[in-house]
């Protein structure tokens, strides 16, 4: 006589081959789904976000930039040297604003000593200006190897009688000053080509220089003067422009300086114009590299 077999023993069966699979799978699925993946991951290469190379570019660039001279720093300011100018964030700034506001108040007293400008920003008068900042870089537009940094700060004083303008570089070098009055500035305030070494720290290099102070002399030089960005004479009258050679004490003439200039990738020399330029109520000096 046949014996029909109990539902329980039925889902006994039935339950068994299942467990048996689940415990299969549960042992032997992860560890092959975590090789397959492993191989997917080892024969794919992604791309890194741009996030994770703009920190370190820009450290390279700037270590790149360490090693250009000042020289060859205005020549990418100026764009004597192709490149692209913009403004900076000023986290990518290794000073704050304040001190590069108290850098260039420092650099106006220089050259307020040297005769070079009629005014001074510091002492007892500090306090009578305010002050606004813009930050911006120059990049090489071939590689984007080098990055150069400058600021540009406006002092305003209190009753807005005077407003002063400087173009500076990150390390505290005036590259361009201007003063704006609500008088005339008497020449008698500043010297037509006073202590020239004043704009630029000659101490540990031997130097000459020759001034040009004739309108017709001038007019020659003015031409090579590549004007910064963000900054203007254009409405002023040149008083004198002054040649500068750093590496050299013997260089008397205009001739002498051309001619050296010309062969400025073999001697290992610098060359710069200064210029000083007024008209009525507005003072400029600026220092930049000779292009001939």
């Amino acid at each position: 006589m046949a014996h029909k077999m109990k539902p329980k023993n039925k889902w006994i069966l039935l339950l068994c081959p299942l467990t048996v699979f689940a415990v299969f799978c549960g042992i032997f699925l992860p560890g092959f789904l975590l090789n397959k993946n492993g191989e997917t991951t080892l024969n794919h290469q992604t791309t890194a976000p741009m996030e994770y190379y703009s920190g370190v570019s820009s450290a390279v660039a700037r270590n790149a930039s360490s090693q250009l001279s000042l020289n060859q720093r205005m020549k990418l300011i100026t764009g004597l040297w192709d490149s692209e100018d913009s403004a900076a964030s000023l986290n990518e700034s290794a000073i704050s604003d304040y001190e590069a506001v108290s850098l260039a108040k420092d650099g106006l007293k220089k050259l307020y000593e040297g005769g070079l400008y009629p005014y001074s920003l510091t002492d007892n008068y500090g306090n009578w200006y305010s002050w606004n900042t813009a930050f911006y870089k120059s990049v090489d537009s071939t590689f984007h190897t080098y990055t150069v940094y400058y600021w540009v700060i406006c002092f305003t004083r209190y009753d807005n009688s005077e407003t002063h303008t400087v173009l500076m570089t990150e390390d505290g070098n005036i590259l361009f000053a201007s003063a704006h009055t609500n008088k005339k500035i008497p020449e008698d305030e500043y010297k037509i080509s006073g202590n020239i070494s004043a704009i630029y720290p000659s101490e540990h290099r031997e130097y000459s220089v020759y001034s040009l102070i004739s309108r017709s002399n001038i007019s020659d030089m003015v031409e090579h003067i590549t004007p910064y960005p963000h900054i203007s004479v254009n409405s002023l009258t040149y008083d004198a422009v002054t040649c500068l050679v750093m590496g050299r004490s013997d260089v008397n003439t205009i001739g002498d300086f051309k001619e050296l200039a010309q062969e400025e990738s073999t001697n290992n020399l610098e060359y710069y114009l200064v210029y000083q330029a007024h008209m009525d109520y507005d003072y400029a000096i600026g220092i930049v590299p000779y292009s001939y």
